[in-house]
């Protein structure tokens, strides 16, 4: 499949223009701001938003290899038997498998660059269910996923984190959420997530409800609605096919 020449990414609906009846969308670049984390409690959309941004690489960047981290083994069942769809304790071979992957880029053994998507989903629960078991393997997962936020955009790597509560645990080692740029966060926010990631905006945060929320990405704060797909079954074939 040939790529398709876009990385400004129509990704949401801008809130403050669809309430006076214009469509109008708000874009994604991911060539400048891919990492992107998606916040948001059970319930509010998270899964949905990440969802429709797979959908829109796999629809824009056909040629791409797309890993899941699946950690409680829900939102992304439907991948089941894909070849790069990893659950429950499957995750830590998927992040292996990923660094890898990345590895050969950066060495030069592998000189192809086409996107390579890394979608963590449930982080915080991932890393705090390694660190009851192993502490050691809980910071090594830490320190890899902190290395591959830092050093992946230049071999065309991209990675999307989900988390409910970023703001309860350490979960990144520091200096790597400095490479996260585009925050999705979705629903009410906690004081915390919003002194967290919305520091410069955190006055014009307001609660909100399902599917709505803010978007901060190149600097700029978007208050968005996320647009439900039309045929859910048709997303998840085109991100299966990455996968697989």
């Amino acid at each position: 499949m040939q790529t398709i020449s876009c990385t400004n990414i129509p990704l949401y609906w801008n809130a403050v223009l669809l309430e006076k009846g214009v469509k109008y969308p708000v874009k994604w670049d991911i060539s400048v701001c891919g990492h992107s984390l998606y916040h948001g409690a059970s319930g509010m959309g998270k899964s949905t938003a990440m969802l429709i941004s797979l959908g829109h690489l796999a629809h824009y960047f056909p040629d791409s290899y797309i890993w899941v981290l699946d950690f409680k083994s829900q939102d992304y069942s439907f991948l089941k038997g894909c070849k790069r769809y990893f659950s429950f304790e499957e995750t830590v071979a998927g992040l292996a498998d990923y660094k890898s992957a990345f590895l050969a880029r950066q060495s030069g053994a592998d000189l192809t660059r086409n996107y390579h998507i890394l979608v963590i989903d449930e982080m915080a629960a991932q890393l705090s269910y390694y660190q009851l078991l192993d502490r050691k393997l809980a910071e090594t997962m830490r320190l890899d996923i902190a290395q591959l936020l830092m050093l992946t955009r230049s071999y065309a790597g991209v990675i999307l984190i989900g988390m409910q509560r970023p703001d309860t645990t350490d979960n990144f080692a520091k200096g790597a959420r400095e490479n996260i740029n585009s925050i999705t966060a979705l629903g009410t926010l906690s004081r915390e997530a919003r002194n967290m990631f919305f520091a410069d905006y955190a006055d014009e945060i307001q609660p909100a409800g399902r599917g709505c929320g803010y978007f901060l990405t190149n600097g700029q704060l978007n208050r968005i609605i996320v647009p439900y797909p039309r045929n859910m079954q048709k997303l998840q074939a085109a991100i299966r096919r990455l996968v697989d």
